[in-house]
């Protein structure tokens, strides 16, 4: 702004400001006022409002033609009414139940009061009969509608009739050496028995594995009560029961109808006792063996050595010796340890094939290794295809140490290949385990040990999942106590603890969900019903004088739903159940996963 100049108003004083932009010079109009705080200002009129007062403006109005309003009514021109009503003496009495319920139901003893009131009318001359039935109505029309409701014996079954739980001897299967061997042992000691020379090392049997079929029994044998370095054989022993007496079309129809679970027409014929079908001797004692869930030829065995055996033992030489069908190889990634436990494991990659080399190996040693074998016909296994360790801390100690493994068992119905396995361990321990083909890389191997469960007081000797639930499992040890665990919860659902010298053996029914068998260190066999007791056993069975020691294995048939296999020192047993035991009870699957779901406070 350059300068001002005044210029006469009305009433006000009016001046020119003056400012130059680009060189030019520029005038304003504007008014003159105070400065506040030290500014300036200058107001500059506006010209819109000028301009929009000579906008021509004009009003109208319309307005709608009168709304026409009619009002109209209709009546009928006729009326009729009718009614019903029951008769006067149903009514009231049909009022006088409805009053009566509602009065039982509020107070239960009014039913008692109205009992004697009808006894007084009747001239009843008992005079302690109306106040008896006062102070018990109460109590049984509670008891009556709690068990209206009560679903304790949906599915249980009486045991009045022992005939359904009798259990019978069918076969005593004793085998006999290669006569090498026991030529041999009989030119050293000339004075042995005859009943020595047909086992002169005293091999007891290890473990017994029922075939795919059900017909055949397979066998290892060796020694439990060795320590250290040992020269001692082994060998794999083979029944087949279902061959003797059925040939042909009669043969057939008793494979179908084996196949058929708890079929009651199946029957095992006779057999010589003394003569198995095949025999496999070994340079080192065998400790298990497990047949191959589809191939009813095929048989793995653990040795003492650390070695992982399979064999075809459909040979028609008696002593085969020549059915070896792979072998594993000693190495630092292989077990140096005896191998406790083998099992079969279908490879995840596999499913919907049906070869029988899909199936994996894996192996359980004292060394506390796990370790999964790819095998194939003809070849040696030069080294596992990945493993684990059971490495996990002492609950006692905190140090973390390996464990030594004693029992494996894969859970059930695993639609992704069986990863999730349950293991036992010397020490007691119980540990809940996961297999990772991952663990392949590196020098050592990983511990698969997810969760440790409950222990045992001492050794576990065995663990078996049901085939019924995918997360239940029970166990077993050396202290006489028998555990059943859902995977979810670390603490057992149940114990039973039966008198014995300590529990070596488990094994569920392929057929009923409740049922189970326990082998004990005195050489009994426990038969345990849990739809009829969650305590005792529902039948014992009690094996001769002539064998001696614990019951190391028992094995209920996967096919044919009757039978079960026993072991005690060198003798295999084989026992017909009785319906009870076999049958499976309505219901049955939903107690099963009441007792699963009941998990330890």
């Amino acid at each position: 702004m350059a300068s001002a100049g005044a210029s006469p108003g009305q009433g006000q004083e009016r001046f020119w400001s003056e400012t130059r932009l680009d060189g030019d010079l520029h005038l304003y109009r504007g008014t003159l006022r105070d400065s506040k705080e030290g500014t300036t200002g200058v107001d500059i009129a506006s010209s819109w409002r000028a301009k929009e007062a000579g906008i021509p403006r004009q009003d109208s109005a319309l307005q709608t033609e009168e709304v026409a309003v009619a009002d109209g009514g209709s009546q009928a021109t006729e009326r009729s009414e009718a009614g019903t009503m029951t008769e006067a003496p149903e009514a009231a009495a049909s009022t006088a139940t409805t009053l009566e319920r509602a009065e039982v139901d509020a107070d239960p003893g009014a039913l008692a009061r109205k009992i004697s009131t009808r006894l007084d009318l009747e001239g009843s001359r008992d005079e302690d009969l109306a106040p008896f039935l006062e102070r018990v109505s109460p109590l049984m029309l509670e008891e009556l509608d709690r068990n209206a409701s009560s679903t304790a014996f949906s599915f249980r079954r009486t045991l009045v009739d022992d005939r359904n739980t009798a259990v019978d001897l069918v076969h005593v299967l004793e085998p006999k050496l290669p006569a090498s061997r026991s030529l041999a042992s009989a030119n050293a000691n000339a004075g042995v028995e005859a009943a020595a020379a047909s086992n002169p090392h005293g091999l007891r049997v290890t473990q017994v594995s029922w075939n795919a079929t059900g017909y055949a029994l397979a066998a290892t044998y060796g020694r439990f009560d060795v320590s250290g370095w040992s020269d001692l054989p082994g060998a794999l022993v083979v029944w087949n029961l279902g061959s003797r007496r059925r040939k042909g079309p009669e043969a057939d129809e008793a494979g179908k109808a084996g196949k058929r679970r708890g079929a009651e027409s199946v029957k095992l014929p006779e057999t010589n006792s003394h003569e198995p079908d095949v025999v496999i001797e070994t340079d080192v004692c065998l400790q298990c063996c497990s047949c191959h869930p589809t191939h009813p030829a095929l048989v793995a065995a653990g040795a003492y050595s650390g070695e992982v055996y399979v064999w075809n033992v459909s040979s028609s030489d008696d002593f085969a010796s020549d059915s070896e069908v792979a072998r594993t190889r000693i190495t630092p990634k292989s077990h140096h340890d005896p191998v406790v436990s083998v099992a079969w494991r279908r490879a995840p990659q596999s499913f919907g094939s049906n070869k029988d080399e899909d199936y994996q190996l894996v192996s359980l040693g004292m060394d506390g290794k796990v370790l999964v074998w790819a095998w194939r016909k003809g070849g040696t296994i030069e080294a596992p295809l990945f493993g684990h360790e059971l490495v996990h801390a002492n609950p006692r100690t905190h140090k973390i140490i390996t464990w030594g493994g004693t029992s494996l068992s894969f859970w059930r119905q695993q639609k992704q290949g069986n990863l999730a396995f349950v293991a036992g361990a010397e020490g007691g321990g119980v540990f809940r385990c996961l297999l990772d083909d991952e663990s392949a890389a590196g020098s050592s191997y990983r511990s698969p040990i997810k969760a440790s469960l409950a222990p045992h007081a001492g050794m576990t000797t065995a663990v078996a999942s049901s085939p019924f639930h995918r997360g239940l499992f029970a166990t077993c040890g050396s202290d006489s106590v028998s555990k059943i665990f859902n995977s979810q919860s670390n603490k057992p659902i149940l114990e039973l603890e039966p008198a014995c010298a300590g529990l070596f053996s488990l094994s569920w029914s392929p057929c009923r969900p409740l049922v189970f068998a326990a082998g004990t260190g005195d050489g009994r066999v426990f038969l345990y019903d849990l739809a009829a007791s969650r305590s005792m056993p529902v039948r014992q069975i009690e094996q001769d004088n002539q064998g001696s020691g614990a019951v190391y294995s028992v094995e209920l048939n996967p096919k044919l739903a009757p039978y079960v296999a026993t072991t005690q020192g060198d003798r295999v047993r084989v026992w017909e159940m009785g319906p009870q035991l076999t049958e499976e009870v309505v219901g049955e699957r939903d107690g099963l996963r009441k007792l699963a779901s009941s998990l330890a406070e």
